[in-house]
């Protein structure tokens, strides 16, 4: 979404995390899922918020609904197959909703591509993501 305060929060890791697996083999992709999402909102906001990551518009919220996302920022990492091998958290910036931390103590996403990088594996299938919740329109398909 454009317009969650928490997930603009997340642009600057998320560029940074992008970078550094982009020539790893890892593939990273933004998906914007708020319900009436316009293509002039998803470009001013990569924009704004200097979003390096291919943009996907989900505006139907098919793909959203298919992996189980209920709040943004909410990483999802998918194997090859197409099977959600992780869901959740970023790293561990946000204690809680409206409360940031001073350091960050654990890196979720980075640790879980490292750790399938070098072993093959993930070891953290799912994290409680703190975000805003996604409003699902009535008819969501892709």
């Amino acid at each position: 979404m454009t317009d969650c305060p928490i997930a603009n929060a997340f642009q600057p890791e998320l560029r940074a995390v992008h970078q550094a697996y982009a020539n790893r083999g890892i593939d990273c992709y933004m998906v914007y899922c708020a319900s009436r999402l316009t293509v002039a909102k998803v470009t001013t906001h990569v924009s704004q918020y200097q979003v390096e990551l291919p943009a996907i518009l989900a505006d139907s919220q098919g793909i959203v609904k298919r992996v189980g996302t209920t709040a943004t920022p909410d990483a999802i990492i998918v194997n090859g197959s197409g099977a959600v091998c992780y869901r959740g958290m970023i790293n561990t910036l946000y204690a809680r909703h409206g409360k940031t931390r001073q350091q960050t103590s654990k890196h979720y996403l980075r640790d879980e591509y490292d750790e399938f990088l070098e072993k093959g594996i993930i070891k953290t299938t799912s994290t409680k993501p703190t975000g805003c919740f996604i409003r699902y329109s009535a008819i969501a398909h892709e």
